[in-house]
């Protein structure tokens, strides 16, 4: 069995156990997955590719922190992540591996602790962005869906 850290997209973390990647496919809850690969090469980063196809997935700022620290992605250009997002390890074959509880404590000290404060600014510019992008959109959909209602036989 092998730890993995789940970053939920309400800034909550859960661990879990999980022998395969169907394990992975079951938290991220689709069967169709694929990972982001941090740039030091220890941490993967499993998400639905279905996210980027119109289904707008609550973003998932606790991830994309990590992201952010465990790349060298800065908060300007990382991609934002949606959903929830599955992060794992792999050996040096490549076959998907669990945590250790040291790395499960740095990746969510990470999201809490940048250690550039430039990055948590833009992100945080951002992500307060498309949070308000995100809001005009829904109440735009919101009142073409209200409409005028005729009331049939009224007098």
């Amino acid at each position: 069995m092998h730890e993995a850290l789940l970053a939920s997209h309400n800034g909550v973390f859960y661990t879990f156990s999980f022998e395969s990647i169907e394990g992975v496919q079951n938290w991220v809850r689709e069967r169709d997955i694929e990972a982001l690969t941090s740039s030091c090469g220890r941490f993967d980063f499993w998400t639905s590719p279905l996210l980027r196809r119109g289904t707008l997935q609550p973003i998932n700022r606790a991830a994309t922190k990590i992201l952010v620290g465990a790349t060298r992605f800065s908060g300007a250009d990382v991609p934002v992540l949606r959903g929830p997002i599955v992060i794992t390890s792999h050996d040096q074959a490549g076959d998907i591996i669990g945590l250790t509880p040291e790395q499960i404590i740095q990746l969510i000290e990470l999201s809490y602790r940048l250690p550039r404060q430039r990055d948590v600014w833009a992100l945080e510019w951002r992500l307060g962005r498309l949070d308000r992008a995100e809001l005009r959109q829904a109440r735009r959909e919101s009142r073409r869906g209200r409409g005028s209602f005729a009331v049939s036989g009224a007098a």
